[in-house]
């Protein structure tokens, strides 16, 4: 059998787009592409309708689950209702809930029907879920489905022991042809310590989220049929605040958040943690068409936040942290346990904020409780932190990130499926991503996210760090992977049905 053994440092599951589908799926430019949908629809094309609300998708024929019955229109329509009960845990209803029906007049035709033009109607239904297998679960949130998902996609989940591994198998039936690879097994580390060890022992072919601060230490092991790869991606580490002020209210003040911004000496970060393989980062839209390029990244000037600080009346204590009515400049940073690269980044942080008389505690934790769903007590999902920090990007192939940003996304007891950690509510931003959910000339979507990220920066709800640029450790015996890295936008899953080994 010709397996290809990959991992993550991890702990979670990466890889479902191997193994799950929608109606579209990307290019290598990150563009919508056919996937159950034989093409994207225009208005061209008529999938589009003239007042931009109907979107019709004609689905390619003889597509089938893994375990053999046709995807039809009735599963899409399905995925809709189930995404919509409001007794199912899901991770957000943004956008379904702009859908007015989904009618199916055939088996190979969908026709959604919106209540207003929306334009990010191509980031919906990037997976389609199989009715005639979870409409018979008399526990839909429980379901072994979710754990052991079955999808249309080149690989078929055979096996997945949560936190250890999960095993792919090629799928004979994939529209684009079997892939290359029989199995793909990907190993979840504990750390990316244990990753990089393994990928040296040669005991995986490919080791994916590789720190860039590694990158260095493997180029030395060409020798040995170790190579790197690196891709700047559309994705961003930040220092989030807890916006909640109730919970948080040191952090009410802007001008307090400017000055830790101010604090953060990001140069040292890129050049000497990442050694120089990135870029300082400005917001959640770097390397993207819709990046506004016009906003200055923050240069470090600890003088200033100093002066800021002292306007605001936080005066030096006598072990050198600012005080203020008796309460001491001090606050929590969260992230993610087991990498050496955010420990070494926060390690630095947490002296210039020293520096400047600010006191930072560290206190991480696993990767599945920080990123949980609120429901399973997720940190970021309740707002259990004071100051967190993690990767995301935009949900390719659109630029809207609404589900992040707005006042309504906010999870809490009455709405669970909230997907905006930051817990952030400003009505002129709400405003504003209202605004160009319904906006279908691009040039004028353009504008609308300029004014968004200026005033995201302006509130400085982040700490923007650096470009999270993807990296990878591999194996010279593994083929074609470089057309994956080569596709920016497309992800790590993007093109595995090409991979090989040799």
């Amino acid at each position: 059998m010709n397996t290809l053994m990959t991992s993550e440092g991890g702990n979670v599951i990466s890889g479902t787009k191997l193994a799950l589908r929608g109606l579209l799926f990307t290019d290598a430019a990150g563009a919508p592409a056919g996937e159950l949908a034989a093409d994207v629809p225009s208005t061209q094309n008529g999938g589009i309708s003239a007042d931009g609300k109907t979107i019709t998708y004609k689905l390619r024929p003889n597509v089938t689950w893994h375990d053999g019955p046709p995807v039809t229109s009735a599963d899409v329509q399905y995925t809709w209702k189930a995404i919509m009960q409001t007794d199912h845990n899901v991770a957000s209803r943004y956008g379904y809930d702009r859908i007015d029906a989904v009618d199916v007049p055939d088996p190979q035709t969908v026709v959604v029907r919106y209540k207003d033009p929306f334009a990010p109607w191509a980031t919906l239904f990037d997976v389609v879920l199989p009715q005639h297998i979870l409409e018979k679960e008399s526990d839909f949130n429980n379901s072994p489905y979710h754990q052991k998902p079955v999808g249309f996609g080149p690989f078929k989940v055979t096996e997945n022991i949560k936190g250890d591994h999960t095993t792919y198998d090629a799928f004979d039936g994939y529209w684009r042809g079997r892939p290359k690879v029989d199995r793909l097994f990907i190993r979840y580390f504990g750390n990316t310590d244990a990753e990089l060890q393994a990928l040296k022992a040669k005991e995986i072919d490919l080791a994916w989220g590789v720190p860039l601060s590694s990158i260095p230490e493997l180029q030395g092991l060409e020798s040995q049929g170790i190579t790197t790869l690196v891709q700047p991606g559309p994705a961003e580490e930040r220092y989030a605040f807890n916006m909640d002020h109730s919970q948080v209210p040191l952090f009410t003040d802007t001008q307090l958040r400017k000055a830790l911004a101010l604090a953060v000496d990001r140069k040292t970060i890129v050049d000497k943690l990442l050694f120089g393989l990135t870029t300082p980062a400005r917001g959640d839209w770097d390397n993207t068409p819709w990046e506004n390029k016009a906003i200055t990244v923050e240069a470090y000037d600890p003088e200033q936040a100093k002066k800021i600080l002292d306007g605001l009346g936080w005066v030096p204590g006598s072990d050198g942290i600012r005080q203020k009515a008796g309460q001491r400049l001090a606050f929590d940073h969260t992230t993610t346990t087991g990498s050496q690269l955010r420990e070494n980044v926060q390690l630095l942080i947490q002296q210039n904020f020293k520096d400047v008389g600010v006191e930072m505690s560290i206190k991480n934790q696993p990767t599945d409780q920080l990123f949980g769903s609120y429901a399973a007590g997720g940190v970021w999902a309740r707002g259990t932190y004071q100051m967190g920090g993690w990767t995301t990007g935009i949900n390719l192939p659109d630029p809207d990130l609404s589900s992040h940003y707005l006042s309504k996304e906010i999870a809490s007891d009455a709405n669970p499926t909230g997907a905006q950690s930051y817990r952030y509510s400003n009505p002129q931003l709400d405003t504003l991503f209202n605004q160009q959910a319904t906006e279908l000339d691009p040039v004028k979507r353009k504008a609308i996210f300029d004014q968004i990220q200026q005033i995201v920066h302006d509130d400085y709800i982040c700490i923007w760090l650096y470009d999270s640029t993807a990296a990878w450790g591999v194996l010279s015996r593994v083929k074609n992977f470089d057309q994956t890295v080569k596709a920016p936008f497309g992800g790590f899953h993007w093109g595995a049905e090409n991979w090989d080994v040799a």
